[in-house]
């Protein structure tokens, strides 16, 4: 797998500032408020900086979070040296045995994690994630990323050296965001080393992508008439000096070109919201948020249109969420969604998976498997309803570099149908 420094800062598209205010708080207090804001390129920064110190405790505090820090931005290389140092020289626990061992197989050593996972689990017999995680590793095969030519097509006109993620498809017209540098984009954020993410849309018949100016900052889900949609925003972060958080706007076109934005209903205040997804009818509404009272990470909510309102988000619970980051929600239709997670067992990095609504309730999700998912980071799976074509985002080898977008060949909603 390539070194990437795939950005944790897709989940809300946040930049951070050069010129943060921390008050008094000591360094190693910095790099854990930076971690926890998912700065973690900036948190490696400083962890590194702790490892000098004196007490054991702290230092391999820092160990922990760094191992965790490279892991996020993908940089595969550093993370498993930093958790070969910390399970060396620390005391560990399982949690840090199946970081270890996950990191193993998104680098191709799938018999070494295998057999990770396989003390993990016969230490803890109720440990589902290990021993689902030793039958994925039987699965895994390096022919894998060989075969990713056969069942999908790289999109080269659209992707950039950069992290490129597809936001939705009508028609063969993308719309996406991308990390590229442009016209307006020169300066790298200091959060990821990539340029701040811009909305570009593209279709077959340019010759390249076009940036756009109506989107905001993020991703988008658009009504069907076109007169409302809800667009993700960054605002400042009033419970922390320099930050910023992101927010879901809802705006509605009026006759005069104009826009009215309004903070979509559920806002508190403090959290982060994202990846706004609304089913074709209008009536259902999905999104990612890390407010108070999820199951850690972010988390997939939905609302229900009633009347002319929303109902109160309603997390999608344990079938679908964990305790780390699920992203992308898209609504296939039929009860059927698709999502992005790293929380579960899969082939490496962040896996696309599926779940159904049935009965009032949302079944255990489902891993989407092979060609869909690889052992390296697979996204935002998306649909175009008109041209019946999926598409999806990936870092898999043998792509222009970052996150690239792609075509998928032999699959279609269907084949994820029939998993139900």
């Amino acid at each position: 797998m390539r070194n990437l420094q795939i950005s944790i800062f897709l989940i809300f598209l946040i930049s951070f500032s050069g010129n943060l205010s921390f008050g008094q708080q000591s360094q190693l207090a910095v790099a854990d408020t930076l971690f926890n804001r998912n700065a973690f390129y900036l948190a490696a920064e400083q962890y590194k900086k702790e490892l000098n110190r004196n007490d054991t405790m702290v230092k391999c505090h820092c160990k922990r979070q760094l191992a965790v820090c490279y892991s996020k931005l993908n940089d595969i290389r550093n993370s498993e040296i930093a958790y070969r140092d910390l399970l060396n020289s620390c005391k560990t626990d399982l949690k840090d045995l199946k970081g270890f061992a996950s990191i193993l197989q998104r680098s191709g050593e799938v018999e070494k994690a295998k057999k990770i996972y396989e003390t993990c689990y016969l230490s803890d017999t109720t440990d589902h994630f290990s021993y689902q995680s030793i039958q994925f590793c039987d699965i895994v095969k390096n022919s894998f990323d060989g075969l990713t030519e056969t069942y999908l097509e790289n999109l080269a006109t659209v992707n950039s050296s950069f992290d490129d993620v597809l936001d939705d498809v009508i028609n063969d017209t993308l719309n996406f965001i991308s990390a590229r540098k442009s016209k307006r984009n020169k300066d790298r954020s200091v959060s990821n080393n990539q340029f701040d993410y811009e909305h570009f849309t593209w279709h077959p018949s340019s010759k390249r992508p076009q940036l756009s100016h109506d989107w905001g900052d993020g991703f988008t889900a658009v009504v069907n008439d076109a007169h409302e949609s809800y667009i993700t925003k960054e605002l400042p972060d009033s419970s922390l000096p320099g930050h910023k958080r992101a927010v879901i706007l809802r705006r509605r076109n009026v006759d005069n070109g104009l826009a009215h934005e309004n903070l979509f209903g559920f806002d508190d205040g403090r959290s982060n919201y994202g990846h706004p997804n609304l089913s074709v009818n209008g009536n259902l509404f999905f999104f990612i948020s890390d407010m108070p009272g999820g199951y850690g990470g972010t988390d997939i909510y939905f609302c229900k249109k009633e009347g002319s309102k929303w109902s109160k988000p309603v997390n999608l619970g344990k079938e679908v969420n964990t305790y780390r980051n699920e992203l992308f929600p898209f609504y296939l239709g039929q009860g059927l969604m698709v999502f992005t997670s790293e929380g579960r067992p899969g082939y490496g990095g962040f896996d696309l998976y599926a779940s159904e609504f049935k009965n009032d309730k949302w079944k255990e999700a489902i891993n989407l498997g092979f060609p869909v998912n690889s052992k390296s980071n697979d996204l935002a799976l998306r649909w175009d309803r008109i041209k019946k074509t999926i598409y999806l985002s990936s870092d898999r080898a043998k792509g222009k570099g970052g996150i690239d977008i792609y075509k998928l060949q032999r699959f279609d909603s269907e084949n994820i149908k029939r998993l139900f």
